[in-house]
């Protein structure tokens, strides 16, 4: 028959496997999070083909302001001039790669109205457009679809992106006027992985 001394023991090693087991579970539930692939909002985290992405804010851009002039650097030669009815429009994303592998950021990138219909074909005359393209070489404010390694942010800490008031990278849009009235605008990502992922962000516009 076992002493006290044995039993006392064998009750505090029981309730130290308890804890111990109690505390590993809470921390699991606690390291997982869940999967977003559609937000209603901006500045939410957008799960897509293993990376997070989220949009600091969306903007009409004046091409007349000392800021915005920036954004619009490294159209590429050609680019026509905006149309009476069409403003220029800024996404500004942050990126984040949260996995341990490298990972290409997304290069699909399209806006939808309300008019816009999945199976259509994306052109602005069925209310989906497209980002023009920007040369990062010239704008350092431009979106890229860099590969990211593990733990990296995109814009990188300290660069000119991310240290400015928007706090993240561009993606520039020209838009009717008209598409404003049909809103929600909302900004669709596809990954740049295989099987392709792909997730929504409502604009706040």
């Amino acid at each position: 028959m076992p002493t006290a001394a044995a039993v006392t023991s064998l009750r505090r090693l029981t309730i130290a496997l308890s804890i111990l087991a109690l505390a590993v579970a809470l921390g699991a539930c606690g390291n997982k999070t869940k999967t977003v692939t559609r937000a209603d909002t901006e500045g939410l985290y957008l799960d897509v083909g293993g990376l997070t992405y989220q949009v600091q804010v969306s903007r009409q851009l004046n091409p007349k302001g000392v800021e915005d002039r920036a954004y619009l650097k490294g159209l590429a030669p050609g680019t026509p001039p905006l149309k009476p009815d069409e403003s220029w429009f800024g996404v500004f994303l942050r990126v984040n790669n949260e996995e341990n592998h490298p990972i290409r950021a997304a290069s699909d990138f399209r806006i939808t109205d309300t008019q816009y219909v999945e199976r259509q074909p994306c052109v602005p005359a069925r209310g989906c457009y497209r980002p023009t393209a920007l040369d990062p070489q010239i704008n350092p404010f431009a979106y890229s679809a860099t590969q990211l390694d593990p733990g990296e942010l995109y814009p990188a800490l300290s660069s000119p992106a991310s240290e400015n008031v928007t706090g993240g990278t561009v993606l520039v849009f020209r838009i009717p006027y008209g598409s404003y009235e049909n809103r929600p605008l909302e900004l669709q990502v596809r990954g740049a992985e295989v099987p392709q992922r792909s997730g929504i962000v409502q604009l706040d516009l």
